[in-house]
């Protein structure tokens, strides 16, 4: 996904939101461990700061709604 894309939708209603379905990994949940913990925190808030200065707000940020995958970390 490029984010540099400008993406266009012609329909009959007025388009609010977008979002992207794509495989991104296992839930974050099975690849905790109580020595990788912090790590992961601190990948979690790199990537949410990184989304945000996109203009990206995610209103549900908890590890249910977070994916992990190895070959991307």
């Amino acid at each position: 996904l490029d984010l540099e894309t400008h993406y266009f939708y012609e329909g009959i209603t007025k388009l609010v939101h977008m979002m992207f379905l794509s495989f991104g990994g296992i839930r974050i949940s099975k690849h905790l461990t109580s020595q990788n913990g912090t790590v992961v925190a601190r990948q979690i808030d790199c990537a949410a700061r990184a989304i945000h200065n996109y203009g990206v707000l995610h209103k549900d940020l908890e590890p249910r709604n977070i994916l992990w995958n190895d070959e991307r970390s």
